[in-house]
């Protein structure tokens, strides 16, 4: 499969995942931290990126935002 596709299932599919009921939610800062842990471990895992590499650098390469800027507008 395609790196473009899986950057898109996971942007599509995954995130909805983790974020249903956001909305309801008391979110804490430690939430929001594991929130991002778990997003940036899978999207390492699908482009088969080691962690030597930030994750602003792997964001731009996948072509995503910060899973808190998609929280704070939703």
């Amino acid at each position: 499969m395609p790196l473009k596709l899986k950057v898109k299932i996971c942007s599509t599919v995954v995130r909805q995942v983790l974020m249903y009921g956001l909305e309801t939610w008391a979110l804490r800062q430690n939430d929001e931290v594991q929130l991002m842990r778990t997003k940036m471990r899978l999207l390492r895992w699908i482009m088969g990126m080691s962690y030597r590499l930030a994750n602003d650098k792997i964001r731009e390469m996948a072509g995503l935002v910060k899973i808190a800027e998609v929280i704070r507008v939703r």
